[in-house]
């Protein structure tokens, strides 16, 4: 089955593709530490590759560039470009 999530296409089948959720499971059950969880949320929320938006577009019968065109129309505030052009979720600015 497939999901589209954080702008991205990620199959259910993946472990730990929702990372904030997973996250917080493991920090609830005492498998990982807050700072341990904040990294993973950090390092991996709202990360998708290209594979996943490729073979997605193949399955709708889209463009990449049609793909990119409608999901930064629904791109939160919350995200801003780095000084190297990649795209950033200042909340997770808050997490300490």
């Amino acid at each position: 089955m497939m999901r589209i999530c954080n702008r991205c296409i990620k199959p259910d089948t993946r472990p730990g593709i929702y990372f904030n959720d997973h996250a917080c499971y493991d920090l609830r059950e005492d498998r990982i530490t807050r700072n341990e969880a904040i990294e993973l949320v950090k390092k991996y929320d709202g990360k998708c590759s290209e594979v996943y938006i490729k073979k997605f577009c193949n399955y709708i019968d889209i463009s990449q560039k049609e793909f990119w065109l409608v999901t930064e129309k629904f791109r939160g505030s919350m995200w801003k470009k780095d000084k190297n052009g990649n795209w950033y979720n200042t909340l997770l600015d808050i997490l300490k």
